[in-house]
């Protein structure tokens, strides 16, 4: 082996043990799902919620959010995670990339013939987006997604 090579293994192997958490060859991210039940019925806040309450009820014109749905799955890269989501419903969402602090998903919602949400998403690790979704009773659903 060249002394080349032979730096650029040995400084690609130091990465790989210093930053485990984001392994060159391991592109992988777990993804924690939450569905939220938004209404008008009460005032309820899930006590999980509370550090979300503000931006809850800033964002949607709703004053209960309760959780009826938690998931988490693992997903490598460019492969995809179904999630099931209350009204007969189904979330894909596809892991694109993720590099360092990002991590970029494409995400759709669905029913047994329509696509009723599709977006693209780029995110911090660890960080939660909130993706209105469909009509759910008497109020809408919200998946609040984190990827770390």
């Amino acid at each position: 082996m060249s002394r080349f090579a032979s730096v650029v293994f040995l400084v690609f192997l130091g990465a790989t043990l210093l930053f485990p958490r984001y392994s060159f060859c391991d592109q992988s991210v777990s993804l924690d799902v939450q569905v939220v039940h938004a209404s008008s019925e009460s005032a309820f806040v899930d006590p999980t919620l509370v550090s979300l309450k503000e931006k809850l009820l800033k964002l949607f014109n709703y004053s209960s959010f309760e959780i009826i749905s938690k998931m988490r799955k693992e997903v490598k890269k460019g492969e995809a995670a179904r999630f099931s989501i209350p009204g007969d419903r189904s979330m894909d969402i596809v892991h694109v990339d993720s590099s360092g602090e990002a991590v970029r998903l494409d995400v759709k919602i669905g029913g047994e013939r329509s696509s009723v949400v599709r977006t693209a998403l780029k995110m911090e690790r660890g960080s939660i987006v909130m993706v209105g979704g469909p009509e759910f009773k008497s109020g809408v659903l919200i998946i609040l997604i984190s990827a770390d």
